[in-house]
Protein backbone atom coordinates (compact mmCIF):
# COMPACT_ATOMS: atom_id res chain seq x y z
CA UNK A 1 0.00 0.00 0.00
CA UNK A 2 0.78 3.60 -0.70
CA UNK A 3 0.39 4.46 3.21
CA UNK A 4 -2.52 4.98 5.24
CA UNK A 5 -4.06 8.59 6.42
CA UNK A 6 -7.28 9.25 8.53
CA UNK A 7 -9.85 12.16 10.04
CA UNK A 8 -11.37 10.84 13.25
CA UNK A 9 -13.43 14.01 14.04
CA UNK A 10 -16.54 14.48 16.54
CA UNK A 11 -18.36 17.48 17.35
CA UNK A 12 -20.40 15.94 20.46
CA UNK A 13 -21.95 19.36 21.20
CA UNK A 14 -23.87 19.31 17.74
CA UNK A 15 -24.45 15.33 18.33
CA UNK A 16 -22.22 14.86 15.15
CA UNK A 17 -19.02 13.05 13.72
CA UNK A 18 -16.98 12.17 10.82
CA UNK A 19 -14.53 9.30 10.09
CA UNK A 20 -12.76 9.10 7.34
CA UNK A 21 -10.04 5.82 6.19
CA UNK A 22 -8.08 6.28 3.02
CA UNK A 23 -4.88 4.36 1.96
CA UNK A 24 -3.56 7.73 0.73
CA UNK A 25 0.04 9.13 1.79
CA UNK A 26 -1.12 12.69 1.80
CA UNK A 27 -3.67 13.70 4.83
CA UNK A 28 -5.16 16.43 2.44
CA UNK A 29 -7.75 13.79 1.02
CA UNK A 30 -9.11 12.57 3.66
CA UNK A 31 -9.43 15.76 5.73
CA UNK A 32 -11.05 18.10 2.84
CA UNK A 33 -13.55 14.92 2.61
CA UNK A 34 -14.15 14.71 6.65
CA UNK A 35 -14.46 18.62 6.00
CA UNK A 36 -17.06 18.36 3.86
CA UNK A 37 -19.14 15.97 5.82
CA UNK A 38 -19.07 18.09 8.73
CA UNK A 39 -19.77 20.80 6.79
CA UNK A 40 -23.17 19.23 6.13
CA UNK A 41 -24.11 17.65 8.96
CA UNK A 42 -23.07 20.61 10.79
CA UNK A 43 -22.96 24.34 9.04
CA UNK A 44 -20.00 26.75 10.27
CA UNK A 45 -20.82 29.49 12.48
CA UNK A 46 -20.66 32.93 10.62
CA UNK A 47 -17.59 34.70 11.99
CA UNK A 48 -16.10 38.32 11.00
CA UNK A 49 -12.66 36.87 9.43
CA UNK A 50 -9.39 37.92 11.05
CA UNK A 51 -7.15 40.24 9.20
CA UNK A 52 -3.65 40.73 10.92
CA UNK A 53 -1.14 43.25 10.81
CA UNK A 54 1.80 43.29 8.37
CA UNK A 55 4.19 43.23 11.13
CA UNK A 56 2.26 40.50 13.19
CA UNK A 57 3.15 38.56 10.26
CA UNK A 58 6.65 39.53 10.25
CA UNK A 59 7.62 38.83 13.66
CA UNK A 60 6.55 35.10 13.12
CA UNK A 61 7.82 34.45 9.63
CA UNK A 62 11.53 32.35 9.95
CA UNK A 63 12.72 28.87 10.07
CA UNK A 64 11.90 27.23 12.96
CA UNK A 65 13.59 23.27 14.13
CA UNK A 66 10.61 20.38 15.42
CA UNK A 67 11.10 19.13 18.87
CA UNK A 68 10.69 15.79 19.81
CA UNK A 69 10.18 14.64 16.51
CA UNK A 70 13.35 12.44 16.16
CA UNK A 71 14.97 10.16 18.84
CA UNK A 72 17.28 11.93 20.80
CA UNK A 73 19.72 9.00 19.56
CA UNK A 74 20.02 10.49 15.68
CA UNK A 75 19.94 14.03 17.37
CA UNK A 76 22.18 15.08 13.51
CA UNK A 77 18.47 14.21 11.66
CA UNK A 78 16.53 17.31 13.18
CA UNK A 79 19.12 19.23 11.46
CA UNK A 80 17.66 18.22 8.16
CA UNK A 81 13.63 19.24 9.00
CA UNK A 82 12.35 22.66 9.20
CA UNK A 83 9.35 24.22 8.93
CA UNK A 84 9.73 28.16 7.15
CA UNK A 85 7.29 29.93 7.10
CA UNK A 86 6.97 33.33 5.01
CA UNK A 87 4.93 36.11 4.03
CA UNK A 88 3.98 36.54 0.66
CA UNK A 89 1.44 38.86 -0.83
CA UNK A 90 0.15 39.82 2.28
CA UNK A 91 -0.33 36.44 3.64
CA UNK A 92 1.73 33.57 5.75
CA UNK A 93 2.59 31.08 4.13
CA UNK A 94 4.60 27.35 5.66
CA UNK A 95 6.88 24.91 3.83
CA UNK A 96 9.14 22.46 4.69
CA UNK A 97 10.71 18.98 3.48
CA UNK A 98 7.53 16.66 5.17
CA UNK A 99 4.54 18.85 3.91
CA UNK A 100 3.37 20.29 0.94
CA UNK A 101 3.74 24.46 0.76
CA UNK A 102 0.33 25.66 2.23
CA UNK A 103 -1.14 28.92 3.25
CA UNK A 104 -2.47 29.63 6.60
CA UNK A 105 -5.23 31.61 7.56
CA UNK A 106 -5.34 33.62 10.36
CA UNK A 107 -8.29 32.84 12.93
CA UNK A 108 -7.24 35.17 15.79
CA UNK A 109 -3.73 36.77 17.22
CA UNK A 110 -0.73 34.68 16.29
CA UNK A 111 -3.27 31.50 15.40
CA UNK A 112 -3.80 30.52 11.76
CA UNK A 113 -5.33 27.15 10.32
CA UNK A 114 -3.22 25.33 8.01
CA UNK A 115 -4.84 24.61 4.19
CA UNK A 116 -4.01 22.09 1.58
CA UNK A 117 -0.83 20.21 3.06
CA UNK A 118 -1.39 16.97 4.86
CA UNK A 119 -2.04 18.84 8.23
CA UNK A 120 -5.12 20.22 6.16
CA UNK A 121 -7.18 22.09 9.18
CA UNK A 122 -4.64 21.56 11.67
CA UNK A 123 -4.30 24.97 13.57
CA UNK A 124 -0.54 26.82 14.02
CA UNK A 125 -0.56 28.68 17.23
CA UNK A 126 2.55 30.86 17.53
CA UNK A 127 4.26 31.89 21.02
CA UNK A 128 7.20 33.92 21.17
CA UNK A 129 9.90 31.70 19.64
CA UNK A 130 7.50 28.68 19.45
CA UNK A 131 5.04 27.37 17.26
CA UNK A 132 2.68 24.14 17.85
CA UNK A 133 1.37 23.07 14.41
CA UNK A 134 -1.42 20.26 15.37
CA UNK A 135 0.72 17.98 17.45
CA UNK A 136 3.80 19.17 16.16
CA UNK A 137 6.29 21.87 18.30
CA UNK A 138 8.90 23.85 16.70
CA UNK A 139 11.75 26.36 17.98
CA UNK A 140 12.55 29.29 15.70
CA UNK A 141 16.35 29.32 14.54
CA UNK A 142 18.91 31.55 13.39
CA UNK A 143 19.32 31.37 9.21
CA UNK A 144 22.58 29.63 9.72
CA UNK A 145 20.91 26.79 11.55
CA UNK A 146 18.65 25.97 8.26
CA UNK A 147 19.05 23.30 6.56
CA UNK A 148 19.81 24.66 3.36
CA UNK A 149 22.75 26.72 5.30
CA UNK A 150 24.02 23.83 6.77
CA UNK A 151 24.16 21.96 3.92
CA UNK A 152 26.22 24.96 1.67
CA UNK A 153 28.29 25.00 4.86
CA UNK A 154 29.03 21.23 4.23
CA UNK A 155 30.05 21.63 0.58
CA UNK A 156 32.13 24.40 1.74
CA UNK A 157 34.19 22.89 3.77
CA UNK A 158 33.90 19.43 1.16
CA UNK A 159 35.36 21.46 -1.64
CA UNK A 160 38.13 23.50 0.77
CA UNK A 161 39.16 19.75 1.96
CA UNK A 162 39.69 18.26 -1.64
CA UNK A 163 41.45 21.72 -2.81
CA UNK A 164 43.71 20.98 0.76
CA UNK A 165 44.47 17.39 -0.50
CA UNK A 166 45.01 18.15 -4.16
CA UNK A 167 47.41 20.85 -3.17
CA UNK A 168 49.27 18.94 -0.82
CA UNK A 169 49.38 16.00 -2.85
CA UNK A 170 50.67 18.48 -5.66
CA UNK A 171 53.19 19.64 -3.29
CA UNK A 172 54.45 16.07 -2.52
CA UNK A 173 54.87 15.67 -6.13
CA UNK A 174 56.83 18.42 -7.22
CA UNK A 175 59.59 17.10 -3.98
CA UNK A 176 59.76 13.56 -5.71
Amino acid sequence: LAGAANRFALLPEHGAAAIVLSNLNDNAASSETADRILALLVPPARTEPYAPEPAALARVAGSYRLLDLVDPAQWYLGYAVALAFEVRDGALWQKSRITKESALVPIGPDRFQMQGSMYDGAEVHFDGDHVVVGFLRARRIPIWQTPVALALCGGVLAVTLLVALGAGSWWVARRL
